[in-house]
């Protein structure tokens, strides 16, 4: 086929002249008439031509252009679209025209269709101006519905933050970088949001431990609300936080030391406590059977500790806290019968002693539900577990179990009460604890006013990332998660009061009137409980083995404070007082 512009041959099926760029018709033109031979003209002419030709190249102009140039040039326009688009998409709709006007120009060089390349490409250039036009009063329209969004659901920390998000969103606007403006409203609205609906994640501050202090460790619980799951592997990146002390100063970023989840890596305290009253009958054995098993299915290989408690009519402390499975199961399988049912007291002394190891920690009880000898309140257990933040997981053995009180303290305390009657069922209550501890996230980080230890912080922990926004606060006081071995630490220069033991376990009435005797130096020798206790105590240094010799040091207020204890524990009938 020869071009009607050029007269030069090309393939009979080239829609565009191969030499001069001309679209190609289908009917063969005639034949090109040899021309009649001329005179030479001067060469003067044709080096002015030359030197025009390389003139206009180097400008970058070129009178014809070939399709595949053409093509080449528009294939460069849409490949660069997003870039050029992206900082003036504010919206779905201007989304939705911009990618429906992309899709023609993709079409079109799919097609090799010049024509239709032209017009898509001037309806890009259309659009363009368009949201350049108006992306302005778009940022405008969304720092509006910022400023009147209900915020009453926020954090403090979180309208701050918002604060400093609007105050940066309205710098960019200033200057026409809408891109960045776009971003700080962006962070606001899902910041609201987050607060505002009934989202489909959650976060909760499940735990605090301050054992290393001023290293202090947050346990996190992350879920899908709906499904109950826990959202696992997620980057440690994602996490900040934020710490206040003192309102004057208001929130600091404190830097993340580290993040990780517990499972596989981080050990859980057990307190296993176990009833072995009379009422429990033959169900003993079943408990006995069920707290084997649990103790098999923990991850001693990274620490998982255990201790274990047995009650009726007074609690002990059948073995201390051990990453030892084969201890574990000795203790419980040696476990023998008593009478009466001393469950409050139980767990309030299994919470005391767990509150100051190294970790997350929660208690387990095992129990026929038929409490009958506590000095504790229902009330005063959840008072306990509540302060030190651990959760009391309550498995009711047998079938006549009343559960109104036990699913009560269980729930009030963050953990959960099951009744099984065979043990083939502990195998989903092994999941549904290990789901609650071992799925917990662990953030670490250092506390400020590291000597202060009776400063209230309050901790604000956010995780963000593209699909998640979940948030948690907790205010908590670094002393109060210290056990330091008063139940009274004021028993040494004020007169108690009968009725403020009557709040107090057995073991805790134990506790108030040796501390007595721990302030003053006394060496204990033969009670192993108050001897593991008092040697938790920092304070604590015992010398003095003659306990009359130390009752002597007595003042007026120790002197009326041991008698008055002393005449309690005998009134009803305590710590084996006749």
């Amino acid at each position: 086929m020869f071009c009607s512009n050029c007269g030069k041959q090309n393939p009979d099926d080239a829609k565009y002249c191969y030499h001069c760029g001309e679209k190609l018709n289908s009917v063969k033109p005639d034949p090109v008439k040899p021309e009649k031979p001329k005179k030479p003209k001067s060469k003067m002419p044709l080096v002015l031509a030359a030197i025009l030709i390389v003139a206009v190249a180097a400008a970058g102009i070129y009178f014809v252009t070939s399709p595949s140039r053409k093509l080449a040039a528009y294939q460069e326009t849409y490949d660069g679209l997003d870039d050029r688009f992206y900082p003036y998409i504010i919206d779905d709709s201007d989304q939705a025209a911009f990618d429906e006007d992309k899709n023609v120009l993709k079409e079109a060089i799919a097609k090799e269709d010049l024509d239709a390349c032209k017009y898509a490409s001037n309806q890009l250039d259309q659009l363009e101006t368009e949201l350049k036009s108006t992306v302005g009063d778009k940022i405008k329209t969304l720092a509006s519905s910022v400023d009147n969004a209900n915020t009453s659901n926020l954090c403090e920390v979180e309208i701050n933050d918002i604060a400093q998000y609007q105050e940066a969103g309205e710098k960019y606007l200033e200057k026409k970088d809408y891109l960045n403006a776009k971003k700080q409203y962006v962070e606001c609205q899902r910041i609201i949001d987050a607060a505002n609906s009934a989202s489909q994640y959650g976060m909760e501050l499940r735990q605090v431990d301050v054992t290393n202090f001023p290293s202090v460790k947050l346990y996190l619980s992350i879920s899908d609300l709906t499904s109950g799951e826990s959202l696992d592997q997620l980057d440690a990146s994602g996490f900040s936080l934020k710490e206040k002390i003192s309102a004057k100063v208001g929130y600091k970023d404190v830097k993340i030391k580290s993040v990780s989840q517990m499972d596989q890596k981080e050990g859980l305290n057990t307190a296993i406590v176990a009833d072995v009253s009379a009422s429990m009958g033959s169900n003993l054995g079943l408990a006995q059977t069920a707290m084997s098993n649990f103790v098999s299915s923990m991850q001693f290989n990274v620490n998982d500790n255990a201790a274990l408690y047995s009650f009726a009519d007074t609690v002990n402390r059948e073995q201390f806290f051990t990453n030892e499975e084969t201890t574990l199961k000795n203790a419980i399988n040696s476990l023998s019968m008593g009478n009466m049912t001393a469950l409050y007291d139980a767990i309030v002394y299994s919470i005391s002693d767990i509150t100051v190891e190294n970790g997350a920690k929660c208690v387990i009880a095992f129990t026929d539900g038929m409490e009958n000898n506590s000095h504790s309140t229902k009330s005063y257990v959840i008072e306990k577990a509540k302060q030190y933040d651990i959760p009391v997981y309550i498995i009711g053995i047998g079938s006549g179990v009343s559960n109104y009180d036990l699913t009560d303290i269980a729930e009030q305390t963050g953990g959960q009460y099951w009744n099984i009657n065979n043990v083939s069922s502990m195998d989903q209550i092994y999941n549904e604890i290990y789901q609650a501890q071992k799925a917990m996230y662990v953030v670490q980080y250092t506390t400020q006013k590291e000597s202060q230890t009776d400063l209230e912080r309050e901790v604000y922990i956010r995780f963000s990332n593209d699909q998640y926004l979940v948030r948690a606060e907790k205010t908590y006081v670094p002393s109060n998660y210290t056990i330091d071995g008063f139940v009274f630490h004021d028993s040494d220069s004020r007169y108690l009061s009968e009725s403020e033991l009557d709040n107090l376990s057995e073991e805790e009435v134990l506790i108030a009137l040796n501390e007595l005797y721990a302030r003053r130096n006394y060496k204990f020798q033969t009670n192993q409980f108050l001897i593991a206790h008092f040697n938790k105590c920092s304070w604590y240094n015992g010398t003095e083995t003659d306990q009359a010799k130390v009752e002597k040091t007595f003042n007026k207020y120790e002197v009326a404070n041991k008698d008055l204890l002393v005449k309690y524990e005998k009134k009803h009938q305590l710590n084996n007082r006749k």
